[in-house]
């Protein structure tokens, strides 16, 4: 099997990258500039700017967290009413390991940040602890953020399951640290991905750009048909917090899973649900 450790990228080569914006010209990273800020009135601007930035951020994930808590009826999972389009199936749920961007508010700035050394390690961890559930695992559907593929490649490692990338996949846009990376970029990073399902249909530019992401609900809605209209029965689903608080209706912490058991009627209980961790 390939030595995974030897082509994950190193945090080094991946922490550098620049803020980018719709056109892909490289800006400096939303914060502190890079000099060394010197008692002026730009470096008081760029200090003011930044907190108004990040007072702007959480007000934003506050109201996001309650709308979401009014929207999201818990344990009436958003995937009972989609238990029918996967009947007979069993999917199991993994969110990425600690990211930079989930150490502190500051790395909401950085595009598409990768793990930490404890994310790298607890994708280490979760590899030990699914490793006895996953021998029926037929596939493993991945987003293409650099921290769930890191953490699809730990967790797996050593195993010849197939892959298949798909952007419905991706954490809903909140931040720049929801961004991606162009295709072209990704491949270099991690060069067996262009052998992954799902590569060669992603466009270069993957992403949503919009400021709020209102169609969320119906990316989820293609994101369970796509599972639904796979022939494998026992699914990897490797992916983000917020994403799958939507569709489980439980928030799962760093390198987190839960199983769920699609069953063949249409009704409340055609998903069931197991809690791993």
């Amino acid at each position: 099997s390939t030595q995974v450790a030897d082509k994950m990228p190193s945090v080094g080569a991946l922490f550098g990258l620049k803020h980018k914006f719709g056109d892909h010209k490289v800006r400096a990273v939303w914060g502190f500039p890079s000099e060394k800020i010197v008692c002026s009135l730009w470096g008081v601007f760029c200090i003011l700017q930044q907190w108004v930035r990040i007072i702007l951020l959480v007000s934003i994930n506050l109201l996001d967290k309650a709308w979401r808590k009014l929207t999201c009826s818990p344990r009436k999972k958003y995937v009972a009413k989609k238990g029918s389009l996967a009947a007979g199936k069993q999917v199991l749920f993994i969110r990425h390991g600690q990211g930079m961007h989930n150490v502190s508010m500051l790395g909401w700035y950085l595009v598409d940040p990768p793990l930490t050394k404890k994310g790298e390690g607890q994708a280490k961890e979760l590899h030990e602890n699914i490793k006895d559930q996953i021998k029926d695992v037929e596939l493993v559907i991945v987003s293409p953020l650099m921290r769930a593929m890191q953490t699809a490649l730990g967790g797996f490692e050593g195993c010849t399951v197939p892959f298949h990338v798909t952007p419905l996949l991706r954490e809903r846009l909140g931040a720049p640290c929801d961004e991606g990376r162009p295709k072209s970029e990704l491949v270099k990073l991690i060069p067996e991905m262009a052998d992954w399902g799902g590569f060669k249909e992603m466009p270069e530019e993957w992403w949503t750009m919009k400021c709020l992401e209102y169609d969320f609900n119906s990316r989820i809605d293609e994101l369970l048909e796509f599972i639904a209209s796979r022939p494998e029965k026992t699914i990897a689903v490797v992916g983000h917090g917020g994403i799958f608080t939507r569709i489980l209706g439980v928030h799962l912490k760093n390198c987190g899973f839960h199983w769920v058991d699609f069953k063949t009627p249409a009704s409340d209980e055609a998903a069931t649900g197991t809690e791993m961790v």
